[in-house]
């Protein structure tokens, strides 16, 4: 009876240790996975813009047309540039599915859209350029496009890592879980074998 009363001890305290470690293991994947897509899109957005600030130098307005420079990149770090005029028309540019035109433009504004199976990144930067013969101000879009598993690729190291030093974690926890239980039994022994004296002795000073 003694013995399974030890043996449901040390399984209380392991099956307690355990479960501890096991919520707070599921919590740390659940803020790792959370926090690492709120990052990684952060991040995607701040390229993707980041790739527009100096467009408008290679942009320019004669007479009302457009002139691109040979200077202007229409293909870099995973983003695909289109040009559109002030109507919102395609001037220049490939888009990587052509069901993207369809997409409406929304000037300032970051967007992932579904486009057939594929989700793509979408930031419209909108320029005023001023005509170079006439002094009038012309509205000139750059449409920045980017495949999202072209940018997804990138970060899944990094949330694979994560997740495999938070199960390392959790392993090492249980392991020591492991070792101290067992250890538990040692001092229980002896409990078992000085408590009996101990109370005979106590037993024979109270009748004295």
């Amino acid at each position: 009876m003694k013995q399974n009363k030890k043996i449901a001890i040390t399984h209380y305290i392991s099956i307690r240790f355990s479960a501890i470690i096991f919520i707070m293991a599921a919590i740390m994947i659940l803020f790792i996975s959370y926090f690492s897509n709120k990052t990684i899109y952060f991040d995607i957005r701040r390229q993707i813009r980041k790739e527009t600030h100096y467009d408008f130098l290679n942009i320019d307005i004669r007479n009302g047309k457009i002139f691109v420079n040979k200077n202007f990149i229409f293909e870099e770090n995973h983003v695909q540039k289109i040009i559109l005029d002030s109507q919102e028309d395609f001037f220049r540019g490939h888009y990587p599915d052509k069901k993207l035109k369809n997409i409406p433009v929304n000037q300032w504004h970051f967007q992932k859209v579904k486009c057939s199976s594929d989700y793509y990144y979408i930031y419209d930067r909108p320029y005023l350029k001023k005509d170079t013969i006439t002094n009038k101000r012309v509205l000139v879009i750059v449409r920045n496009i980017g495949k999202a598993s072209d940018f997804d690729s990138q970060y899944k190291t990094m949330k694979y890592i994560s997740y495999t030093f938070t199960f390392v974690i959790a392993f090492i926890g249980f392991l020591l879980i492991g070792i101290v239980s067992s250890q538990l039994t040692i001092p229980m022994k002896k409990i078992k074998r000085i408590l009996p004296i101990r109370l005979g002795l106590m037993v024979i000073w109270l009748n004295v």
